[in-house]
C-alpha cells in the first residue's frame, strides 16, 4: 500500500526539490547561457557553478542594463593595494532575474560559517536556495578546505549549514534550512514500512538521523520490529502499515533472548561431543582384546641404525 507524501516546510520563496528535473552544478557548464538554456528545454532548477566565498567578499554588484543582469566583478589587482589602470575586470557571479531568479541555486565554495554567510548576503535577493559544495575533489577546492575535504570536518560542515539556516533564511526565505529530525524520521519510516525494507538496516539509519543526545535515541535504538519504534515516536498514523510490514518480515514472532541461544548453543556443542566419546568407546569395546593387541604389534617401529661405513 502506498501512503501518501507528507508536506514539508518551504520557505514563501523557496522551492520544493522533490521530483525536479535540474542542471546540476558544473564549473563553466553552470554558467548563465547554460542555466538559461536549461530553463528553455523544461529545466525546474538550475544550479550555478561553486563560488568561492572570498572571490564573492571581494567583489562589486552592478545591474548591466545592455544585458539586464546582475553582475558581481573584481579587478585584478594582482597583488596591488591599488589595481593599475589598465587592470582587467573578471565576472565572479551573474544572475538573469526575469528568467531564473525563482529557479536558480546559489552554491558556496566555503570553509567558514561566517564567509559563507557574507558571501550568501550578497546574492540571496536573487536566487531560490542557497546550496554549499561538500563534494567537489579537485584540489582548487579541496586545498581550501572546501568541497569533498568538508566531508572530513562534519563539524564544521554543519556549523555552516547552522549559520546559513539562522541568518539567511529568517532574512530572506528561501530554501536552504535543514528539516527537523522527526519529519526526516517520519518520511524515512514510511518508506522503509512501504518497501519492506530488513529492520536491520532501518534501525541504523534510525540511529544516524536521530540526534544522539535526545532521549528517543537509545529507546530507538534498543527496540526491534517498525512498529515499536511508530509508537516510541508517535508516529500513530504509520502504525497499521508498520504491523502488516513486520508480519511480513516475521518480526511479530517472538524473538529469543541472547542468553537463551547462547545456552542451547553450548548444549548443542556438548551433547555433540559426548555423542562422539560414546560412539569411541563403543568401538573400543567391541573390539576383541587380542585384535587389539594385534594393532599395536603391526604398527611400524623405527628400523635399525644403518653400519658405519669406514673411511676410504
Amino acid at each position: 500500500m502506498t501512503l501518501p507524501s507528507k508536506r514539508v516546510p518551504i520557505p514563501r520563496r523557496g522551492v520544493d526539490y522533490r521530483g525536479k528535473v535540474v542542471l546540476a552544478p558544473m564549473v563553466r557548464s553552470g554558467e548563465l547561457p547554460s542555466r538559461l538554456l536549461a530553463l528553455e528545454y523544461g529545466a525546474d532548477l538550475v544550479w550555478g557553478p561553486e563560488t568561492v566565498d572570498h572571490a564573492m567578499l571581494g567583489a562589486t554588484k552592478r545591474f548591466n542594463e545592455h544585458s539586464r543582469t546582475f553582475e558581481w566583478f573584481r579587478v585584478a589587482s594582482h597583488g596591488l593595494k591599488v589595481p593599475p589602470p589598465d587592470a582587467k575586470e573578471s565576472i565572479i557571479f551573474r544572475s538573469f532575474p526575469e528568467r531564473e531568479a525563482s529557479k536558480l541555486i546559489f552554491q558556496i565554495g566555503t570553509s567558514d560559517p561566517e564567509r559563507a554567510v557574507k558571501a550568501a548576503r550578497m546574492v540571496a535577493e536573487h536566487v531560490a536556495g542557497i546550496d554549499v559544495n561538500a563534494g567537489c575533489p579537485k584540489p582548487f577546492s579541496t586545498s581550501g578546505g572546501m568541497g569533498a575535504e568538508l566531508l572530513k570536518t562534519p563539524d564544521k560542515l554543519c556549523a555552516i549549514l547552522e549559520a546559513l539556516v539562522q541568518n539567511i533564511t529568517p532574512e530572506h526565505e528561501i530554501g536552504g534550512g535543514l528539516l527537523p529530525w522527526l519529519t526526516v524520521v517520519d518520511n524515512y519510516l514510511r518508506t522503509s514500512i512501504e518497501v519492506h525494507n530488513p529492520w536491520g538496516n532501518t534501525k541504523f539509519l534510525l540511529s544516524q538521523m536521530i540526534p544522539g543526545k535526545e532521549k528517543l535515541h537509545q529507546r530507538t535504538t534498543q527496540e526491534k520490529t517498525h512498529s515499536a519504534v511508530c509508537r516510541i515516536l508517535g508516529l500513530e498514523h504509520l502504525a497499521e502499515q508498520a504491523l502488516e510490514a513486520d508480519a511480513r518480515l516475521g518480526l511479530d514472532k517472538p524473538q529469543e533472548k541472547k542468553a537463551s541461544k547462547k545456552a542451547k548453543s553450548s548444549a548443542s556443542a556438548m551433547a555433540a561431543g559426548g555423542q562422539q566419546g560414546r560412539a569411541r568407546e563403543q568401538t573400543r569395546q567391541r573390539m576383541p582384546l587380542s585384535e587389539r593387541n594385534a594393532s599395536r604389534q603391526a604398527r611400524p617401529g623405527p628400523g635399525p641404525e644403518p653400519e658405519p661405513v669406514a673411511p676410504a
